[in-house]
């Protein structure tokens, strides 16, 4: 037997091993083992997915950067997709959309804590006719985006990140760009 399959035996033994036993009894009840190793042969038939529908977007606008987040295909979870200059997000959204589609910016709008509009809102109300010109027939979405930035930097602590992980600012406004898109996703705005 060749090094790679005992590489690949050890590491299926180590896999079936596991603490997990969900991942055994999932094996052993549809699949074939050849030498220890699952085979895909005689696996129970895998569950469709449809076609991968177009995305939403979150952006979270600032000055200086710009978080952008998106959904899964299913519009279940949010996950950060990264920071941009503001110049450079468009470029990467036009991109995104020219790639996967998206079907809805859902754009932080920054309301002051007592609900008003202030300074910020007119950056951001500026940065979405910039977003409309860039990308026609994508529906944009303002939400609420108050104390999510706040949000993120907990969840970044909690998440255990060290301290200079914590003080990044550009993962903070990803996390913040995920946390607007999974309230939105959580309100029912799929």
């Amino acid at each position: 037997m060749s090094r790679r399959m005992l590489d690949i035996e050890r590491a299926g033994k180590r896999w079936l091993s596991g603490p997990f036993s969900i991942r055994r009894e999932m094996l052993f009840r549809g699949m074939l083992f050849r030498g220890g190793i699952p085979c895909l042969e005689n696996a129970p038939p895998l569950i469709a997915l449809p076609m991968s529908s177009p995305r939403i977007v979150a952006v979270d606008y600032g000055k200086k950067r710009v978080g952008l987040a998106v959904a899964d295909p299913l519009r279940i979870f949010a996950r950060p997709f990264g920071t941009f200059a503001p110049e450079e997000a468009v470029a990467a959204l036009q991109r995104l959309h020219a790639d996967e589609g998206i079907e809805t910016l859902v754009v932080g709008w920054p309301l002051l804590p007592d609900g008003s509009e202030g300074a910020a809102t007119e950056w951001v109300r500026a940065f979405i006719g910039r977003l409309r010109k860039a990308l026609p027939g994508v529906a944009i979405v303002r939400w609420d985006e108050r104390y999510t930035s706040v949000r993120a930097k907990e969840a970044i602590r909690a998440a255990g990140a060290r301290r200079k992980a914590r003080r990044d600012k550009a993962r903070v406004d990803a996390a913040a760009a995920a946390i607007l898109l999974q309230e939105y996703l959580d309100a029912g705005g799929a």
